[in-house]
């Protein structure tokens, strides 16, 4: 009996390994080649296909399907309504939208992908991996709905309308190595990366984002709404080693902050960078909301500005703390910027509350 070894799993890359697993296993129904169901890499719609495979799982086969290396064009959005997993080649460049394993959207609205069950309970047991999805500035990104116990790692969402991955009453996942780049609205109001809650349902929480990277946004790099009626706040939210750089790859920077944080409950950031914000705006601004007891915590970070006005600005409450972070102005900015952008009686708040371990203005 041949069984997968780890040399195999780590070497081979995601299809080596469950090609090992099936004849190890014996499941070799549970694992799934989309082409057998009529994808191809070619300028044809696979929008039918793809619905086709993911509508044929159920909450008892789970299936799994692997896409190989091309470019896959549909021209509707696509879901997924049932416990399955979904997996690419996983390399590529995820700037170029040219290698590896690409989902690409033709002309239509809305998202690339919604994940959300058919019915009124969560989805939950979910997968997707070495995938990116190219959103051609027309359609959003991935928006994960009502969603629980799922799973994302090395996934690439670029060039979208709005959000590059959106988690609305997401619970309970953990997303590895994802990477965002030219997602958000300029207006702000729509985050490369969006945490919102559903009205009269729930908030977002217990979600996990290790080593992700958000470049190039046309907005901010990450928003964190408001809790909406009959909600709690979005809470229990990590972002460890994750990268927000604002500033395009033409040296352009979106006309908003890099972080817009309205008031949540245990969120961190833990060895991150955040660089840069528009003119005008902070790196981090924080919002208000009388009701929610907020609290942000930054371990570690180096939080950078060049073009932005300051590296702070919002409501900087008691509730949030900076432990061991760096705060500096970017030495090709034009001039030095102010740790906050208010008036003084926060900035002697934020040091005589936190332990702030470099700051150089």
């Amino acid at each position: 009996m041949l069984r997968a070894t780890r040399r195999a799993m780590v070497s081979g890359g995601p299809f080596a390994m469950l090609a090992a697993g099936t004849l190890a296993g014996g499941g070799a129904e549970a694992i799934l080649d989309l082409t057998r169901f009529g994808v191809t890499s070619s300028n044809r719609d696979n929008s039918k296909a793809f619905q086709d495979a993911f509508d044929s799982a159920t909450t008892r086969n789970c299936p799994v399907f692997l896409l190989p290396a091309g470019n896959y064009r549909i021209s509707r959005p696509l879901r997924i309504q049932h416990p399955m997993t979904l997996m690419g080649a996983g390399a590529f460049d995820m700037n170029s939208a040219l290698a590896g394993t690409v989902i690409e959207a033709a002309d239509f609205a809305g998202p690339i992908l919604t994940c959300a069950p058919a019915g009124g309970e969560r989805l939950k047991g979910f997968s997707i991996a070495g995938l990116l999805f190219n959103c051609g500035h027309r359609s959003n990104g991935v928006s994960f709905r009502r969603c629980a116990d799922f799973a994302l790692t090395r996934i690439g969402i670029r060039a979208s309308a709005g959000f590059g991955m959106e988690f609305g009453n997401a619970w309970d996942a953990v997303i590895v190595d994802a990477f965002v780049s030219a997602c958000g609205t300029p207006n702000g109001q729509t985050g490369a990366i969006d945490i919102i809650g559903e009205p009269f349902a729930d908030n977002s929480n217990s979600l996990h984002f290790i080593g992700s990277r958000v470049e190039s946004s046309r907005g901010p790099s990450l928003v964190i709404h408001s809790a909406r009626p009959g909600t709690g706040p979005n809470n229990n939210i990590q972002f460890v080693a994750s990268k927000f750089h604002h500033t395009g790859s033409d040296r352009s920077t979106p006309p908003t902050p890099n972080l817009r944080l309205s008031p949540a409950q245990a969120v961190s950031f833990h060895g991150g960078q955040i660089f840069d914000a528009g003119k005008g705006f902070p790196v981090v601004e924080f919002g208000s909301d009388p009701s929610v007891d907020p609290g942000y915590a930054f371990f570690g970070c180096d939080i950078d500005v060049r073009a932005g006005a300051a590296l702070i600005g919002g409501n900087l409450g008691p509730g949030h703390r900076f432990v061991g972070c760096t705060f500096r102005t970017d030495p090709a900015a034009s001039e030095p910027k102010p740790l906050y952008q208010g008036n003084n009686d926060y900035v002697r708040r934020l040091r005589d509350l936190n332990n702030l371990y470099r700051v150089i203005l």
